[in-house]
């Protein structure tokens, strides 16, 4: 679900010192920057019309609802880590829509563990980008309304990730159906 131009540029902004001492990651766009649900992993471009009609049913059945961002988190090592801020405010209202869109799409990516929706700041992390996307997460918290859901494919490659929009679905019956 992508996040609103205006707090996408704040965020951008109050990232700025985090990425003038840590270069070397692939710091996610303004532009893409968004709420990750459910991450399927490699997909066959066959299956984009099923995953998009899948997405669009649960969003026809959902209300738009708030987040807010909270702690800074992530990981290295497989596939060069990746830094994340957690979702705060409106935790629970996501964690049921990424198991809605999980039991719709059949990803089944939430057998072994309970969802976490994030969003993704950089990529090719090391220990002391962590450290300080953690130590900074207050003063990066960000909110806005989540009010759709976009089904994303990911290009990673050498340089940073990017990510394609393949079909939008805004939230409730009227609009998203």
């Amino acid at each position: 679900m992508p996040v609103p131009e205006a707090t996408a540029s704040a965020l951008q902004a109050a990232l700025a010192p985090l990425r003038a001492r840590h270069p070397d990651a692939h710091w996610t766009p303004a532009s893409k920057l968004h709420l990750t649900l459910v991450f399927l992993g490699p997909s066959a471009p066959s299956d984009v019309p099923r995953l998009g009609a899948a997405v669009a049913h649960v969003a026809a059945g959902w209300s738009p609802f708030a987040v807010g961002t909270g702690d800074g988190g992530g990981y290295t090592g497989r596939r060069g880590g990746v830094a994340w801020l957690t979702v705060a405010d409106g935790r629970a209202e996501a964690a049921r829509l990424s198991l809605a869109v999980d039991a719709a799409i059949e990803a089944r990516a939430y057998e072994a563990y309970a969802p976490r929706p994030h969003l993704t700041l950089a990529r090719r992390v090391d220990d002391g980008l962590l450290d300080d996307v953690a130590a900074a997460a207050a003063e990066l918290r960000t909110g806005w309304l989540v009010d759709r859901a976009v089904l994303y494919r990911s290009h990673a490659g050498p340089g940073s990730a990017d990510y394609e929009a393949l079909s939008t679905h805004e939230f409730g019956p009227e609009i998203g159906g």
